[in-house]
């Protein structure tokens, strides 16, 4: 399973949930924000591939380009960090609001 399918796998996941919660766990805006997010991972994925390939096929003599691309390299690593941070936000926000649910109904 790749990066982008993973995230989106989890994410449909987490939402099929929050239907079945009466949308409780996670606002219609978080959602929205999220599936944002996912259709950039697309694009960040394409960027990571580029760079490799560009790194691969330099000359490794070359340390002023090689260097840039490792910079950009670091950045869209940090791309891909950043989406993973995300999606582990909401999953800690499921994971509160899901005990928050369980404490209201072991004090009903």
């Amino acid at each position: 399973m790749n990066i982008e399918n993973s995230v989106k796998n989890t994410f449909e996941l987490i939402k099929k949930i929050n239907r079945k919660m009466n949308n409780s766990i996670i606002s219609n805006e978080e959602e929205k924000e999220q599936e944002e997010n996912i259709r950039e991972i697309s694009e960040i994925i394409n960027r990571f591939n580029v760079i490799l390939e560009n790194i691969d096929k330099l000359n490794k003599e070359n340390s002023e380009k090689l260097l840039r691309e490792f910079i950009q390299l670091h950045l869209v690593i940090g791309d891909i960090e950043w989406q993973y941070d995300q999606l582990h936000e909401i999953i800690r926000k499921v994971i509160e609001n899901i005990e928050c649910k369980n404490e209201i109904s072991d004090n009903i």
